[in-house]
C-alpha cells in the first residue's frame, strides 16, 4: 500500500502501546513518516517546530490540554490549519466532527492493517 504524495503524520497519545500500533500501522505506507508524542505540551513543541500534513490525536487526553493543542492547530495567522483525525472509542462522531480542524474519527479498537488506507482517504478527501 503506497501512494505518491508523502504525509508527515504527528500521532498524539498517551499511551505507549497505541502510539506503537500507530506507527508500525502508518509505516505500512512507506510514504507516510510518522513522530509521535504522549501529551499535547509535547505536540505544540512538535508542531512549532516542523509542519505536519496530520494530527491524529486520542480524544481521551485531558479536556483544557486537547483544547490548547486544537487551538493551537487551528491557526489564528490565516495560515490553513493542520487536519485532525481524532481517536475514540466513542462511537457518537458527531459530538467530535463539529470542532474546528477535525477532519475524521477513527473508532478504537481500530485494524492496524487498513488504517494507512483510513487515513489517506480522509485526507484526500478534503485536498
Amino acid at each position: 500500500m503506497s501512494s505518491t504524495r508523502s504525509l508527515r503524520i504527528l500521532c498524539v497519545d498517551n499511551d505507549p502501546d497505541i502510539r506503537l500500533i500507530l506507527e508500525i500501522s502508518l509505516h505500512l505506507d512507506s510514504n507516510i513518516f510518522v513522530f509521535s508524542v504522549s501529551c499535547a505540551a509535547d505536540a505544540i513543541s512538535a508542531l512549532a517546530e516542523k509542519p505536519f500534513d496530520l494530527v491524529i490525536l486520542d480524544a481521551a487526553l485531558e479536556a483544557k490540554s486537547r483544547t490548547d493543542l486544537l487551538k493551537k492547530i487551528t491557526k489564528t495567522d490565516g495560515s490553513p490549519p493542520t487536519p485532525v483525525i481524532l481517536l475514540s472509542s466513542d462511537t457518537s462522531h458527531n459530538v467530535h466532527l463539529n470542532r474546528p480542524g477535525i477532519i475524521g474519527v477513527i473508532t478504537k479498537p481500530f485494524d492496524p492493517i487498513t488504517l494507512a488506507g483510513v487515513v489517506r482517504s480522509q485526507i484526500e478527501a478534503i485536498t
